[in-house]
């Protein structure tokens, strides 16, 4: 026999009612129409979106996951209605966004590695940058420290075009960023663990060596 479900408290309802209004909402409306799938094919992977922009409104970060089902809804709609959705049903993708919703670690627009750069920028810097002059390279160092400390005693991934974007090296800048990062692997300030797969898109892997 299935249990009851447990008692729900005014402050939960009114938590629920709060998320789920019918009133226009110019955010929750940008965050559907912006994780709307560009075509057949990428519903699975947008689907995976939507929480992430949702979560990025303060008011629905901590929001019980039934109060998104009318957004999801929607969005699900939406898509059907542009011909960018097939003909699966709403509950496909209602499954895979419960699976998806408390997973969500970092909303949109901060993502980890806007994070780990922000740390590397305001953290004192690390003793072995100072053995280096261009501030790009020391910043560099720091990322690495900080991406280290997020992966604790795995290895971190690292791209070069990644890493150019991070310090803003501006066109062609990943090519400055691979030769920043084959220096730091010769100096032993990291150790690269495996290097990445150009095929098959992965990111080199590397460790961050320097003992503080």
């Amino acid at each position: 026999m299935c249990e009851k479900p447990p008692h729900t408290s005014n402050c939960s309802v009114l938590s629920v009612l709060s998320v789920t209004s019918d009133e226009k909402d110019d955010e929750i409306d940008r965050a559907i129409l912006e994780t709307i799938p560009s075509g057949i094919g990428r519903r699975n992977r947008q689907v995976f979106e939507l929480p992430r922009a949702l979560k990025a409104i303060p008011r629905l970060a901590d929001a019980p996951v039934d109060a998104m089902k009318p957004h999801v809804r929607r969005w699900h709609r939406i898509g059907l209605e542009k011909a960018v959705i097939g003909t699966e049903p709403f509950d496909e993708a209602w499954i895979d966004f419960l699976h998806a919703w408390p997973k969500v670690k970092f909303p949109r627009g901060k993502e980890p590695m806007i994070a780990i750069l922000e740390r590397a920028k305001h953290s004192p810097p690390p003793a072995v940058a100072q053995n280096y002059e261009g501030d790009g390279l020391r910043l560099l160092i720091a990322i690495c420290r900080e991406l280290q400390c997020a992966s604790g005693n795995k290895p971190f991934y690292l791209a070069c075009r990644t890493a150019a974007t991070l310090l803003d090296l501006g066109e062609n800048g990943h090519v400055k960023a691979w030769r920043w990062l084959t220096l730091l692997v010769h100096d032993g300030v990291i150790e690269a663990v495996k290097r990445g797969e150009r095929g098959k898109r992965r990111a080199s892997r590397f460790r961050y060596s320097e003992n503080e």
